[in-house]
């Protein structure tokens, strides 16, 4: 649970165990054959996961609250790769993932609509390929677009 000014944001996330939580990627999928029904998961620390969370949150509900949302995910991007020299795609994933949770936990919190699977989708994967195209190359090891 997360205070952001006047609302509180529920961020519900599975757990494997009492350190370990299970996030779902919603990256794009065929719409058709074996693929289609793949559900992406990816395990995460709890504690890392909190730290992101509070990483990404917006500073405020004021003004253009996208806007700050993608910028906090780009400068948590660009301190990962401060950090490590690169981001793989699973970290990039999973950081678009928190950041999604964030948006979903918004939705709810505010009475909005929620995104179907199709919109989190199509969503993911042009919030995946806008970092990559602000990416530098040599950071970008093992990625394509979606």
């Amino acid at each position: 649970m997360y205070q952001l000014q006047h609302l509180k944001l529920l961020i519900e996330v599975q757990k494997k165990n009492e350190d370990t939580a299970i996030i779902i990627i919603d990256r794009p999928v065929p719409q058709k054959g074996p693929l289609s029904n793949v559900i992406f998961k990816q395990e995460i620390s709890l504690t890392e996961l909190k730290h992101d969370l509070r990483k990404l949150l917006p500073a405020s509900l004021d003004g253009n609250v996208q806007e700050d949302l993608t910028r906090r995910l780009v400068e948590t991007i660009g301190d990962h790769c401060s950090q490590f020299g690169r981001i793989l795609p699973n970290d990039l994933m999973t950081y678009i993932a928190a950041h999604f949770l964030i948006i979903e936990a918004l939705h709810v919190a505010q009475g909005l609509p929620l995104l179907s699977k199709q919109e989190k989708q199509q969503s993911f994967a042009v919030t995946y390929n806008f970092v990559l195209d602000i990416l530098p190359h040599e950071l970008r090891i093992g990625h394509s677009y979606m």
